[in-house]
């Protein structure tokens, strides 16, 4: 008789970005993790668009999380 095997989800994060607007209604990008509101951005900062912040942010947020589960 075999023993049965217990299978353990792998934890996971779902990174993504979406176009939104601010509270008075300004476009902006949203950045989500697991489906929540982090942050909203409608300003460009120096040479970068929110699009950009917010893609760049959304990337680094993954690659460290990727990194604490393999360590």
């Amino acid at each position: 008789m075999l023993a049965p095997v217990l299978a353990q989800a792998q934890p996971s994060i779902c990174v993504e970005t979406s176009k939104s607007a601010t509270p008075n209604g300004k476009p902006a990008v949203a950045l989500l993790v697991n489906g929540l509101l982090v942050v909203r951005l409608a300003k460009p900062e120096g040479d970068l668009s929110p699009q950009r912040r917010i893609s760049i942010v959304a990337a680094r947020l993954t690659e460290a999380y990727r990194e604490g589960h393999t360590n």
